[in-house]
């Protein structure tokens, strides 16, 4: 038998997770800020299942903590999960937009989200970052 490499077995872990969470009822299961063994140093992944597959998405590490960026997360990808019922698309547009809040709030010199400064980019986030399945 051929010998697994440790990403497959990184993202196999992680996927395996995310299957034993769905097993338990609920539909679609998010893993944010993962550092699996292909992940750069200056980056973060997502990691996404539903029904019809797994999909990742990386976005550049930012040298900042925040408070209630991940509150803001499951926010936005409920709503646009809830709209479209497509997962792939909730998650980009979910970390794209909280990628450019905690950006913005970075710039701004601040721990906490600048949500009323950015409002913008909860609609229209300026930079999009793409779901990929896996």
């Amino acid at each position: 038998m051929p010998k697994r490499s440790p990403l497959s077995d990184d993202l196999a872990a992680a996927r395996g997770a995310i299957e034993a969470l769905r097993e338990r009822g609920p539909l679609v299961v998010v893993a944010k800020s993962l550092a699996l063994n292909d992940t750069p140093e200056d980056a973060l992944d997502l990691l996404a299942g539903d029904d019809t597959g797994f999909w990742r998405l990386r976005t550049p590490r930012l040298p900042i903590a925040v408070n209630g960026a991940g509150d803001l997360f499951a926010a936005l990808f409920l709503h646009h999960w809830l709209e479209t019922r497509a997962t792939p698309g909730a998650l980009s547009r979910a970390a794209s937009s909280v990628h450019a809040i905690v950006t913005a709030t970075e710039a701004a010199g601040s721990r906490e989200l600048v949500l009323v400064a950015a409002q913008d980019e909860l609609v229209r986030p300026s930079r999009v970052f793409a779901a990929e399945a896996v």
